[in-house]
């Protein structure tokens, strides 16, 4: 079965095929829109984008002066401090991209086209993740799941 998810109509929240843990690699390709401000990938606790669910990590590129590529969580309605440090900007618009996002023991290792480019420690449990959120300007191709074992999610 193809736990991959194809072509998405933003804004999208989707089921993870299975809990993530460590090894597990998030793969998005996409296009920046070519008007973009921003864009936002969330990975999170629940299907609720009004009423927000936690989200363990909250990746969003942002396009206005000074670009960045914000890092943050969200525990009980509460957003948590932003990081937005990083060596460059990696994102353009009308551009294509491939974001990886690895699953390791205590943090997020996040690279853009095939350079590594932040980390983001955990400030969630790693299981509690149980949703992908795609939303902005922004258009996905696919979002791919890889080193996830055989066994659907219970």
């Amino acid at each position: 079965m193809d736990s991959n998810i194809y072509n998405p109509t933003i804004p999208f929240i989707g089921p993870l095929p299975q809990p993530l843990q460590p090894g597990n690699l998030v793969r998005i390709s996409g296009v920046v829109g070519s008007s973009a401000t921003c864009f936002s990938i969330s990975l999170q606790n629940g299907s609720n984008s009004y009423q927000r669910n936690d989200i363990s990590l909250h990746l969003s590129p942002v396009f206005t002066s000074p670009p960045r590529v914000v890092r943050t969580y969200l525990e009980n309605q509460q957003w948590g401090p932003e990081e937005s440090h990083g060596p460059y900007f990696p994102f353009a618009v009308d551009q294509e991209f491939e974001i990886l996002i690895l699953v390791e023991s205590d943090q997020f290792k996040i690279a853009v086209n095939g350079q590594h480019f932040t980390e983001f420690q955990y400030k969630l449990p790693l299981q509690s993740i149980s949703h992908i959120a795609v939303d902005g300007d922004v258009t996905i191709n696919s979002i791919k799941f890889e080193g996830l074992t055989s066994s659907p999610m219970a």
